[in-house]
């Protein structure tokens, strides 16, 4: 795929996806206490991280030459990883109110973390911010 057919799928993917989960989180509501805002999120990032370990790059195929984890891996961060971190910086968004410490600035580098990773799967872009671990604590007690 050339760069320029890159550029042109990146751009439609994020406007479809922006549609799709802008529908989705049309009344997003405010949660009443942090506990209730990781209820939101939770089922989120768990589903994340285990398509993570099954099939991310540091999975098991990445030992077998002829592993479809791969693709596998590309179509699971269009379709999930990535729709479900939108989702979670929505749910994040409207209750920033409710953080404490450093936690916005964890929300922050989550962002970038999701705008990095649609650029390294739908463009030739390289590297960029890795998962901040303290998403993993994110709203929690």
């Amino acid at each position: 795929m050339t760069n320029q057919a890159k550029c042109i799928t990146a751009d439609i993917y994020r406007a479809i996806t922006d549609k799709v989960i802008k529908n989705e989180l049309v009344g997003v509501k405010a949660c009443t206490s942090r506990d209730a805002a990781r209820t939101a999120i939770e089922p989120l990032l768990t589903a994340n991280r285990v398509t993570f370990k099954a099939y991310g790059p540091h999975s098991d195929a990445r030992f077998d030459p002829e592993s479809s984890a791969p693709a596998i891996w590309r179509r699971k961060m269009l379709e999930s990883i990535i729709p479900n971190n939108k989702r979670v910086i929505a749910i994040l968004d409207k209750n920033r109110g409710l953080m404490v410490d450093q936690e916005t600035e964890t929300l922050e580098l989550f962002r970038q973390h999701t705008d990095d990773l649609i650029a390294r799967h739908l463009t030739d872009a390289d590297a960029g911010q890795q998962f901040p671990k303290a998403m993993n604590r994110i709203m929690q007690g």
